[in-house]
């Protein structure tokens, strides 16, 4: 249930109502979540798993420099799907423009 997000007080109401003699406390839960959490990250830190998602997901970030009206840079989200259609997550013209905030890892 945890990989499917699914609320750590929903988790233990689930385990309850499917087994009413289970003595698991909200703690329990917790820890086992953070348990399985760590497990899938193994050695990486949060940003490199995000990153790793994002890769494993094919989610694309692209900031297009002055290409709109209003002369500012525009970033904007894309996904891809297994079958390579790309869809819109969204978009946001940039305030300012400093080079050293236009260049990603």
């Amino acid at each position: 249930m945890t990989l499917n997000l699914v609320q750590p007080k929903n988790i233990l109401a689930t385990l309850k109502w499917k087994e009413p003699d289970n003595v698991s406390n909200i703690r329990q839960v917790y820890n086992i979540r953070c348990r399985t959490n760590k497990a899938i990250m193994g050695d990486r830190s949060e940003m490199q798993q995000l990153l790793k998602l994002l890769d494993d997901n094919m989610l694309i970030l692209d900031s297009t420099y002055k290409t709109n009206k209003y002369k500012l840079p525009l970033f904007e989200m894309v996904g891809v799907i297994s079958i390579e259609k790309t869809y819109s997550l969204g978009f946001a013209f940039l305030e300012c423009d400093k080079e050293d905030n236009l260049h990603g890892h």
